[in-house]
């Protein structure tokens, strides 16, 4: 099942006087760091990674990872938690119920309702456990609606940025040393009209539920069909001479983005699909049944 993991929140009629005097938090002005200003009308506080924002007595802003939160409060730490500087482990499966447990300890810390939480941005994402090397087919990820993918951390996370959404695919199992290959896809909504435009109505904290969810992994299951994606298992020593000279275009994200105009795509890009499904492992569609799969688990 998919979850809910990075959230910024709007907290609504706080009582801002008790948060302040609670023992376990422990606010501090807030410092630039680029010039050392200090702003004392925003003072903040660092929560089992997560961070409390108070500004100027009157308004309160929640944000991080819940995700690593509850493994925070759990005392679950990542496999190389002693020489990882990564701030927090979201690795593993994060359930429902899990995700549940978060949100009432949150209404216990802010003394409010789910409703009182507005959620200003939010990030959800899955672990899936896969049987391939990730890095090979994240090497593979050429373009998502006309935009190239970004590598970064030597090729173990790649990133297409949009106006609304970013979507992420990356190495988990890198990242934290975990025993087996986990394969991390996340959806970042940077606007909610994202998911306004797509009838899933999530306003507040109080409309994170099950069926809410299910959408939004039927959205970034549609989302990673639109990817286009060269299969680095093809098995060369198959293809024809010419395909052979093709495949060493296929693979290289200026010719789909700078070279093909968008109307001559089309052609090339059921051939290389045709390659793909007869002469490769075809690794991204493994990922797509494995996420259509838990759609129709979860409706």
């Amino acid at each position: 099942m998919i979850a809910l993991d990075y959230v910024k929140l709007y907290l609504i009629n706080i009582n801002i006087d008790r948060l302040l005097k609670l023992p376990y938090l422990h606010f501090k002005p807030n410092i630039f760091k680029q010039t050392g200003q200090i702003q004392n009308h925003v003072l903040i506080a660092e929560y089992h990674f997560c961070e409390i924002r108070v500004i100027n007595r009157k308004d309160v802003k929640f944000s991080g990872s819940i995700h690593k939160m509850w493994n925070s409060i759990n005392g679950i730490k990542a496999p190389n938690h002693d020489k990882s500087r990564i701030r927090g482990f979201n690795g593993n499966i994060f359930t429902l119920d899990s995700m549940h447990e978060v949100i009432i300890h949150l209404q216990n810390l802010f003394n409010c309702n789910t409703k009182q939480m507005m959620i200003k941005n939010i990030e959800f994402g899955l672990n899936l456990n896969v049987d391939f090397k990730i890095n090979s087919y994240l090497k593979g990820l050429l373009y998502h609606t006309n935009t190239a993918f970004i590598l970064s951390y030597n090729g173990a996370f790649a990133r297409v940025k949009h106006s609304h959404y970013d979507i992420k695919i990356y190495n988990k199992s890198s990242m934290f040393k975990l025993s087996n290959p986990v394969l991390r896809l996340e959806l970042k909504i940077k606007k909610m009209q994202e998911l306004k435009n797509r009838n899933i109505k999530i306003f507040t904290l109080s409309d994170i539920n099950e069926s809410n969810l299910s959408l939004v992994l039927k959205l970034l299951t549609q989302r990673l069909k639109e990817i286009m994606y060269y299969d680095c298992t093809i098995r060369e020593q198959e293809l024809y001479k010419k395909d052979l000279e093709r495949i060493t275009y296929y693979k290289m994200k200026a010719y789909w983005l700078n070279q093909l105009k968008p109307n001559h795509r089309d052609r090339q890009k059921k051939h290389l699909i045709r390659l793909i499904n007869n002469h490769s492992q075809n690794l991204h569609s493994q990922i797509i049944k494995s996420l259509l799969e838990m759609t129709n688990i979860h409706g």
